[in-house]
Order: structure tokens, then C-alpha cells, then sequence
């Protein structure tokens, strides 16, 4: 058996709840601490014990298309409690001859004004929200239309956690129940969503480098030609670009460092919206822009003094731009130059400061970078390898084909 909670006693207890005031008197032959604790779990356990006696009720509403549903959840205290998190207490101590002595009191009204307030607060936020939400739809502006209803969507279960507080100590009525209507509005933008259409280019380009001619994209919903909607290029998992329509409903891609040496050479354009907006309305599908690749080979000859290794990293890493060692005399030559530094070791690592340089006559190629290994050449092969030495090409001139 505890002694030390034998030790705590309850006094007395005020009954009923005259002028809204709960107040509970304990004492403690162990300590101060230990006697207030005592007096607000017994100012908890009266709460609940009122609660307990009402039916709790909590209702939200929801209203799609017009037509009201109902959602409403019956919760009623099977047993006196203690476990209730009392805020705004007042606990009076009082130190007597034979041990430690604590009354608390609450006011309940000044207790669950604050949760109601948070309460009124939510509600007017989630009407704002749809009311803009609702300005945005007949403006045409699906992407505000939806951060509108995602930024209203967590409020509704912090409603419903308050009023759950709330219900632990004060009868909850009608005039609780959150009146909102986000789903019914998101209903009605996927509706719109399912409108919408896109048009790009047809034909096929061909690339001799990894840029793409400037090409648009126009996009409709059932009202025409749709401005200022959001749209993202992308290429496998990486996105190129992210564009919004202009005026007439088009808008420009100017795309930069597509695929060249690899594919998949297409482009895929698609609304830059959530996933599963655009999965209500049936608009995953993406417009596609392909391309072919015309590669222009280079031929150098590649003089490289070092370490064998080093050297064929260097041939391999300008073989995937096209760019190869020859045997041709009239190709330009190519000098090769290596530096590095310790930077740091770690373990049977070392890191480096690497410097790579390939010159010739009008031709200069410069890269710094870090690399690490278990020795300088292991961390400039690794190093080397990374490098992309396309942009050599365009200094080679007439030697390339």
C-alpha cells in the first residue's frame, strides 16, 4: 500500500457549482506540492463528475451542392476522472501545525471562455477562408481556390479537438457545431478541373545540344482560354521549369540542360497542383514534347602525361560528350593538367582540392573541384568522372562533325 498517498486526505468539497465556482480543499502530511496537486485533482474530478451527468452531443456540418449532411458524435463519461488539465486554477496554501493545507478554485466561466474564443475564432477563419476560396473559383484562379481549402482543412479537426477540451467541462450545444462547407467547394472546383484542357507543340525537335527552342503551351477550361494557371515542365523526377499562363491563356518554355548524352528524350508538362486534386479530376495526363538528338563529334589528340588511370578517365569522361582521341594530325591538341591539395582525412579517406585544366590552341578548359579517396588518384578519378566536359565542344570548332 502507498503511504505517501495515504498521507494526502480531501478536507472538504463545495457542492454544486453555486455562481459557476468549483472549489476543492486538500491536505498533506509530506508536502506543500503535494497538497495543492491534491486540491486541483479534486477540483477535476467534480468537473467530470458534472459532465458526466449531460449528454455531450458534438455536430459539424457539411453542405455539398446545396444539400446539408450531418456528422455528429455522442460522448458521455462512464466514470469520475482526474485526468482533466485544469488551466486558470487559483490554489491558496496554507501552512498548519500538523502538515500542509490547499484550496483551489476555478471559475468556469473564465476556464472555458478562452477555449470557447479559440472556438469563434476557427469558425470565422474557416468562413473567411471558404468565402475566399469561393472568390478565387469565380475568378478562375483554381491555385488559390485550393491553398484557400488545404489551409481550411486542418482547422476542422483542431475544432474538433478545442470542442472535445471544451466538452470535458461545459455542456456542448447546437451552438457549438462548426458550420463549414470545405469539402462541398472542393467539390465544386474538381468539377471545374475536369474542364480543363492543354495544348502544346506537335512536332518533334532535333538537338545538336542540350537546349530546346522556345516552345508554348496553351491551356482552356470550359470558359476559354485560361490565364494565370500554373503549369511545371519536368524530365524524370527533376523539374525544368515551373510557368503560369499569361492573358491568353499560353505561356513560354525556354528549357535549358534537358537529357543529351542519355535519354528518355521527352518533356512532360503538367498543372502544378496537388496530386490528388488533379487525381479527382481525371487530369494526371500530361502533355508530352519529344525530341531526337543529333550528336556532333569532335576529334582531339589527347596528350596526357600522368597516371594511366587519370588519363583514361579523362578520354572516357570527353568520349560521352563525343568528343575522342585521335590519331588525325590535323586535330587539335588537347594538353592535360592535374593539380590537388589535402583538404581533410578522415579514416581511410582523404579529401581534396582538385584542379583540372585541358588547353590548347584556343581552346581552354577549367574545372575545380573536391574529391576524395583512399589516395590523389582515386579522388581525381572519382572526381573526374562527375565532370560534364561538353562545354569544350564549342572551342574545338572545325574539327567537329
Amino acid at each position: 500500500m502507498n503511504l505517501r498517498l495515504l498521507a494526502i486526505c480531501a478536507l472538504m468539497t463545495v457542492p454544486a457549482f453555486a455562481g459557476r465556482i468549483v472549489t476543492y480543499t486538500a491536505t498533506s502530511n509530506v508536502s506543500q506540492e503535494e497538497a495543492n496537486n491534491a486540491a486541483v485533482a479534486g477540483v477535476a474530478k467534480q468537473i467530470s463528475a458534472q459532465i458526466e451527468a449531460n449528454q455531450v452531443m458534438n455536430k459539424s456540418e457539411t453542405e455539398v451542392n446545396g444539400k446539408s449532411s450531418f456528422k455528429q458524435t455522442y460522448k458521455a463519461q462512464n466514470k469520475v476522472h482526474s485526468d482533466i488539465k485544469i488551466k486558470g486554477v487559483e490554489v491558496t496554501a496554507v501552512k498548519t501545525t500538523d502538515g500542509f493545507k490547499a484550496t483551489a478554485k476555478l471559475d468556469l466561466d473564465i476556464f472555458t471562455a478562452d477555449l470557447q474564443l479559440k472556438l469563434k475564432t476557427i469558425q470565422q477563419d474557416i468562413t473567411a477562408l471558404e468565402e475566399e476560396a469561393k472568390n478565387a473559383l469565380n475568378a478562375r484562379n483554381y491555385s488559390n481556390a485550393i491553398k484557400a481549402i488545404e489551409k481550411g482543412q486542418p482547422m476542422i479537426l483542431q475544432y474538433q479537438k478545442i470542442l472535445d477540451q471544451l466538452g470535458q467541462v461545459y455542456p456542448v450545444n447546437e451552438s457549438h457545431r462548426l458550420r463549414q462547407n470545405l469539402a462541398g467547394i472542393e467539390t465544386l472546383i474538381v468539377d471545374r478541373l475536369t474542364k480543363i484542357k492543354m495544348e502544346g507543340p506537335t512536332e518533334q525537335f532535333v538537338l545538336s545540344k542540350p537546349e530546346m527552342p522556345a516552345w508554348e503551351v496553351t491551356v482552356y477550361d470550359e470558359f476559354g482560354p485560361l490565364p494565370n494557371f500554373p503549369l511545371v515542365a519536368k524530365q524524370g523526377r527533376q523539374t525544368l521549369s515551373e510557368r503560369r499562363t499569361q492573358d491568353k491563356g499560353s505561356t513560354t518554355f525556354n528549357l535549358r540542360n534537358v537529357n543529351f548524352s542519355n535519354g528518355p528524350y521527352v518533356v512532360y508538362v503538367e498543372a502544378n497542383l496537388p496530386q490528388a486534386i488533379l487525381r479527382d479530376a481525371g487530369i494526371q495526363n500530361s502533355i508530352e514534347v519529344s525530341y531526337t538528338v543529333s550528336q556532333v563529334k569532335c576529334n582531339v589528340q589527347l596528350k596526357c602525361n600522368g597516371i594511366a588511370n587519370i588519363c583514361n578517365a579523362i578520354e572516357n569522361g570527353l568520349s560521352k560528350a563525343s568528343i575522342f582521341n585521335s590519331t588525325d594530325e590535323k586535330a587539335p591538341m588537347i594538353f592535360v593538367e592535374t593539380s590537388t591539395q589535402v583538404k581533410n582525412t578522415l579514416g581511410a579517406l582523404t579529401s581534396y582540392n582538385i584542379d583540372i585544366i585541358l588547353k590548347g590552341n584556343n581552346i581552354l578548359f577549367s574545372h575545380s573541384t573536391k574529391g576524395a579517396g583512399k589516395n590523389e588518384t582515386d579522388a581525381l578519378v572519382k572526381a573526374i568522372n562527375k565532370i560534364d566536359f561538353a562545354d569544350i565542344k564549342k572551342q574545338i570548332g572545325s574539327s567537329c562533325k
